[in-house]
């Protein structure tokens, strides 16, 4: 079975009107297999901080989806694994990839790690890493891999 690394992006629109929605929740399919770093919990209760700063989101709606991202957590993700186990490989790949952020690293790191593809939501990081050596990590959300 193919594993996919999930990153915020597109955590957050399984739970929240956005573009790509669709696309997606293709990705929630049970025989898929979800992986990501554990720091995606952070990425998303911030991205969904911002979308209440940012009037996108009612606090109430922000509250909901948070409950039931951290309630099915161990349910979207076959595993988290730790941020901190993956540090030193992200610190290493950012440099290779012109010094990008090291969250963003964290993700590719895996997917490097587990032989995964990475499907993100973020057209910068997905466009640095096309023009990389990385590029077949990685997968814009429009524009699946083939699903095993």
């Amino acid at each position: 079975m193919t594993a996919f690394v999930i990153d915020a992006c597109i955590a957050v629109k399984w739970f929240y009107e956005e573009s790509s929605r669709d696309a997606a929740k293709k990705y929630l399919h049970s025989g898929l297999k979800r992986i990501a770093p554990d720091l995606i919990i952070l990425e998303y209760v911030n991205a969904v901080r911002k979308k209440v700063v940012l009037k996108q989101l009612t606090q109430e709606e922000a509250d909901i989806g948070f409950a039931i991202f951290m309630k099915r957590k161990n349910i979207l993700f076959s595993t988290l694994y730790p941020a901190n186990e993956l540090m030193f490989t992200a610190y290493e790949l950012s440099k290779k990839l012109n010094n990008h952020p090291i969250p963003d690293c964290l993700y590719l790191t895996l997917a490097e790690r587990e032989n995964a593809c990475l499907v993100t939501a973020d057209r910068k990081f997905n466009n640095h890493v096309m023009m990389s050596q990385f590029s077949h990590l990685i997968a814009w959300v429009e524009d699946p891999p083939e699903m095993k």
